[in-house]
């Protein structure tokens, strides 16, 4: 379909990005033929990852540059201004998440930009499957893990 206005390509896109990464969060590594050393009870965690920090960053470009659109971080009221501050949007009601600006600057540059660019994750950085823990033990201790949760 082409689209007339950026808005409803922006939901399509958004909808096609969730159900790639429905499927690739559901898909199971266990073919050791294709896997190899691999193969066990893995996803595709990587390819998911950046699935999702792709739909975090086109969520967080909706809203750059307006000034009604305000998001708390460590106690103020921080508008989205520029690309790297569209992770701003985990601190949103569409996540609800309450990182530090700490927390924030670290995943866009450390994690984010590093496995899109480079589908690299830095030394000291895991990527998990996710359960039903608490969202927010991504920051404890300063202890990075990323967790990909099953939807």
């Amino acid at each position: 379909m082409i689209h007339q206005e950026k808005v409803g390509l922006i939901k399509e896109s958004l909808v096609e990005m969730i159900h790639v990464a429905d499927y690739a969060i559901k898909y199971k590594k266990i073919d050791r033929k294709k896997w190899g050393l691999n193969a066990g009870n893995g996803i595709l965690g990587f390819p998911t990852s950046i699935i999702l920090f792709s739909a975090i960053d086109c969520i967080g470009s909706v809203f750059a540059g307006n000034k009604n659109f305000k998001i708390q971080i460590d106690g103020q009221q921080r508008e989205i201004k520029t690309t790297s501050q569209h992770i701003y949007i985990l601190n949103s009601k569409y996540f609800n998440f309450d990182l530090a600006q700490i927390d924030l600057d670290n995943i866009y540059n450390n994690v984010r930009s590093t496995l899109t660019h480079n589908s690299l994750i830095p030394d000291g950085y895991h990527l998990q499957i996710g359960e039903n823990e608490c969202k927010q033990q991504l920051t404890m201790h300063r202890k990075w893990q990323i967790r990909v949760h099953r939807f």
